[in-house]
């Protein structure tokens, strides 16, 4: 048994060397099936990893994900711990206000939000909770 400690960025590292060209993610969704090699998964957290760090997440930062489970939340939360800040999930099923109230509470400074889910716009339901202007 190894006691060796690995942080996720590590892990995923260590998985694109090890099988590059393995499948690491199926995302099967209505008209649009993707599969993506632990190479391909590697350089797409990289590159979302190296948003979050343009628009200012640092160490240390908490990040909201409010999204469903597909490919998009496995980048968001692998991107998050590559940008070395601490995933906060938000359940799909939350409004609006139940997910600012966790943005607050968390004192998360970035919150990933899915586009359209079950109907419902969630960016425009929590710039609404927020009363921000759309």
């Amino acid at each position: 048994m190894s006691t060796t400690v690995e942080t996720t960025p590590a892990a995923l590292r260590r998985a694109a060397r090890s099988w590059p060209e393995r499948e690491a993610i199926v995302d099967e969704q209505p008209g649009q099936d993707t599969r993506w090699t632990w190479a391909h998964l590697l350089d797409e957290v990289r590159r979302f990893a190296a948003g979050l760090v343009s628009r200012g997440i640092a160490p240390g930062d908490r990040v909201v994900i409010w999204a469903p489970n597909t490919r998009h939340w496995v980048v968001a939360a692998l991107g998050v711990q590559f940008a070395g800040g601490t995933v906060v999930p938000a359940n799909t099923r939350y409004t609006g206000n139940e997910t600012l109230e966790i943005i607050q509470r968390t004192h998360a400074v970035a919150a990933v939000v899915a586009g359209t889910f079950l109907g419902t716009e969630r960016i425009v339901d929590l710039v609404d909770a927020a009363g921000a202007p759309t």
